[in-house]
């Protein structure tokens, strides 16, 4: 039971909550331990399962509930590196190769539990729809913003809730996403080239319809249309030349508010600082690139040697965990250049 106590900790510690009574092998039921919550938590086989939720706050992103429902959008890991997005809907079913997985099946069920095919012989694990899963999961329309990326930008800024962001090239939304998480209920506008990408982000973001805008525009020729003065706390731009469109950055920003931008290629940087450097808005410049590399640990035994087998007070074969580095399928993402308006 205790594996299980310590899950739980680390879960309610996310929300800032505490879990009272102290651990006990007796004890089956844990409640908040922030006063007036109604939140309890009961043991059943290797889990605990939320009885009541927590009254002491709300969740509103995504879903406010242990149980998967018909409509909800979730991630179904196979793998680390397999990772896919379905809606549930009653009567349909998952196709893959591990299995046929009627949605019927995930309907009811706590996240974070094996889900078996039609046929027994596989299974899959679903779990709650958040940005980072998003990231990996999604089907790409265009090149994305990855994970490493996306922390430093929202950790660097210092984004938090109820802040707005501006954001200038939606493409497949995967920062989109991590921005809505970071701010909600902040306002986030975003702004796209293509009708096609603004249609298919309100589909996405219908979790958020009062806390996102989205609207097609030519930002390099037309600015953020409709976006009062003075408000962003962060503009953000995915844009093939950003210079462009620096005066309306400022009239959109608050004083000393972040700038941040995204450039693939480093001639792309040059003229932009050059711009930057002629006005006076903007402070210091700095260009940061992410290297993303992965690790994993694996099991491994390290034999005697033939020599030795009858030799006395020699060891057997020994077995350790090893770190290894795993091979990453990409490499260069691109250059973040930070920079905030003066007052």
């Amino acid at each position: 039971m205790k594996p299980a106590y310590l899950n739980l900790i680390q879960e309610q510690a996310m929300h800032n909550c505490t879990v009272t009574p102290a651990f006990s092998e007796t004890v089956t039921t844990y409640t908040c331990g922030n006063e007036g919550c109604t939140f309890k938590a009961e043991f059943a086989k290797t889990r605990f399962n939320m009885v009541s939720p927590h009254t002491c706050f709300t969740i509103n992103y995504p879903q406010n509930t242990d149980l998967m429902k018909e409509g909800d959008t979730i991630v179904l890991s196979f793998s680390f590196d397999e990772i896919f997005e379905v809606k549930l809907k009653s009567g349909q079913r998952y196709d893959a190769r591990y299995g046929q997985f009627p949605h019927d099946s995930f309907i009811g069920k706590p996240y974070g539990v094996k889900v078996q095919n039609n046929r027994n012989n596989g299974f899959v694990i679903p779990l709650r729809f958040q940005p980072v899963l998003h990231t990996e999961a999604l089907k790409r329309r265009t090149q994305i913003i990855f994970t490493p990326d996306i922390s430093l930008i929202v950790n660097k800024v210092g984004l938090r809730p109820g802040h707005t962001v501006i954001e200038a090239g939606i493409g497949s939304g995967s920062l989109s996403h991590a921005f809505l998480q970071a701010i909600n209920p902040g306002k986030l506008y975003n702004f796209d080239l293509y009708q096609e990408r603004v249609d298919q982000a309100q589909l996405e973001f219908a979790n958020y319809s009062d806390n996102c805008i989205s609207q097609q525009s030519n930002v390099l020729v037309d600015g953020f249309k409709n976006v009062p003065n003075g408000v962003s706390d962060l503009v953000f731009l995915d844009l093939p030349s950003p210079e462009l469109c620096l005066a309306d950055v400022i009239r959109v920003s608050k004083p000393y508010s972040h700038f941040v931008i995204f450039l693939p290629c480093i001639e792309q940087i040059h003229q932009l600082c050059a711009e930057m450097y002629k006005n006076e808005h903007f402070g210091s410049v700095e260009v940061v690139k992410m290297n993303y590399n992965a690790f994993e640990f694996d099991n491994r035994t390290l034999g005697a040697l033939q020599l030795y087998r009858g030799a006395k007070n020699v060891s057997d074969a020994k077995k350790f965990v090893q770190m290894r580095k795993v091979a990453v399928g990409r490499t260069h993402t691109g250059y973040l250049v930070f920079s905030r308006r003066k007052e």
